[in-house]
């Protein structure tokens, strides 16, 4: 077997990794397919409808807008035990930036580890690993007491057992408005120039374009205790052309400690539940879980997500 055909063998099974990672995202074919996944339980079982919506500790991954919903200093993590032996993990610290900004740091790691390699004769190659890295930093400020504006700045790593690396830099630009007290709306685009430049083994380089998107949606507080979402994903496809997802969300307050939660992500049902353990002026701490059913034969996946405000 020559080299070439080692690592294409990898390469094979490096794609089949992040298509299986974001099969409940759209794109998982184009490069920084991991980072689609969802990156906390709330955002989980609310089908991904979070464009408009403030999340505790994870405002930005939904819309960098959001971000000045932050009380004071903000940590959360997430970890996510998926089927098919993969993992996320999840850090995010924010804080306010007086008298009307805001600014967060969040580390988001995916990775398989042990994955067996087989030439195309079949024969055991050994084990090998991926891991896919972003590293972003948000800032967003209130443009008016109804409207804010925000932007992350991404920086992502790709490493597929020291046999071929990618790295780039991308942009995400959100806006946030609050006509009524019942009513947010929220709008996103994604991977604003965004690209992957990567490096192979014997130094040869190659790069691709990180499939933009742009997210449109609403949360709507109509009912006592119960924010229904609604969110429209449109997916900037490289040859020119353009798909949408629509995604929904429920959250029911059972009482001041206790929410229940399902969604919607295209055609996939989700569902979960936060728990609200101590929430005061300048302190607070939240358990997020949620389930995801995955696709036929992908199996069952759970996500944990941990904020804490002090």
């Amino acid at each position: 077997m020559t080299q070439m055909n080692f690592f294409k063998i990898r390469i094979i099974l490096f794609t089949i990794f992040l298509l299986s990672l974001s099969m409940a995202e759209y794109g998982g074919g184009y490069a920084g397919a991991a980072f689609r996944y969802s990156t906390n339980a709330r955002h989980l079982s609310l089908g991904g409808a979070m464009v408009a919506e403030p999340n505790w500790g994870f405002h930005q991954f939904g819309n960098p807008a959001l971000i000045t919903n932050v009380k004071n200093i903000e940590f959360s993590t997430s970890f996510m035990a998926l089927s098919l032996d993969r993992s996320i993990q999840v850090f995010s610290v924010s804080g306010q930036l007086p008298p009307d900004a805001a600014i967060g740091l969040s580390l988001f790691r995916a990775a398989v580890d042990n994955i067996g390699g087989r030439d195309f004769s079949g024969n055991d190659i050994g084990n090998f690993s991926t891991s896919d890295m972003m590293a972003m930093i948000t800032f967003s400020r209130k443009i008016s007491p109804s409207i804010s504006g925000g932007l992350n700045l991404k920086v992502v790593f790709n490493d597929l057992d020291n046999d071929l690396d990618g790295k780039g830099i991308a942009f995400d630009v959100g806006v946030a408005y609050q006509p009524f007290e019942w009513l947010n709306i929220g709008a996103k685009l994604a991977n604003v120039t965004g690209q992957t430049t990567w490096k192979y083994d014997g130094g040869a380089t190659d790069s691709e374009d990180l499939l933009s998107y742009m997210s449109l949606g609403s949360t709507i507080s109509l009912i006592q205790d119960l924010k229904i979402m609604i969110q429209s994903d449109t997916y900037m496809i490289p040859d020119g052309g353009k798909e949408t997802k629509i995604r929904f969300g429920g959250e029911y307050d059972l009482n001041e400690k206790f929410k229940l939660r399902a969604g919607l992500n295209g055609n996939k049902f989700t569902a979960g539940f936060g728990v609200l353990f101590k929430s005061e002026k300048h302190l607070g701490i939240q358990l997020d879980y949620a389930i995801d059913p995955g696709y036929e034969n992908e199996g069952i996946s759970h996500i944990f997500s941990l904020s804490t405000r002090i």
